[in-house]
């Protein structure tokens, strides 16, 4: 959380500065944050930076235009990926095989720009597609 902090921080600055390194920085201390399994305050902290800079907007949106590129059998998996079944199991309910599963959750990190399952079920939250 540290690097987060220190990314935030610089990055706000830039930004003040009028150098427009500074929204990648905050870019990269989002991308920390969202692979931390507790960021506490540090979340909110960049929340209130990024809405100063209006770069939450400049996030979603990009997000949003990630999110349309789902397939329907990317979605169907990402409906199963809040639950606590295995890839295995979820392969299983689906009819299809591990590795299926495996290249669905694959694209389906690639394009919610995560690289988890967690992040990816609380990416389709925030985007109301769980």
């Amino acid at each position: 959380l540290a690097l987060a902090y220190v990314l935030t921080i610089c990055g706000d600055t830039l930004i003040d500065l009028g150098d427009p390194a500074g929204h990648a920085l905050l870019t990269e201390a989002r991308s920390v944050i969202n692979r931390c399994p507790d960021p506490g305050i540090a979340d909110r902290y960049l929340s209130r930076i990024e809405s100063r800079h209006n770069v939450a907007a400049a996030r979603s949106a990009r997000a949003e235009a990630l999110v349309e590129q789902l397939t329907a059998r990317e979605t169907a998996v990402l409906r199963y990926l809040p639950t606590k079944m295995s890839q295995r199991e979820i392969a299983s309910e689906l009819y299809v095989s591990l590795n299926t599963v495996k290249t669905h959750s694959s694209a389906i990190y690639r394009k919610l720009g995560v690289d988890n399952r967690k992040a990816a079920v609380q990416a389709a939250r925030d985007h109301q597609l769980l």
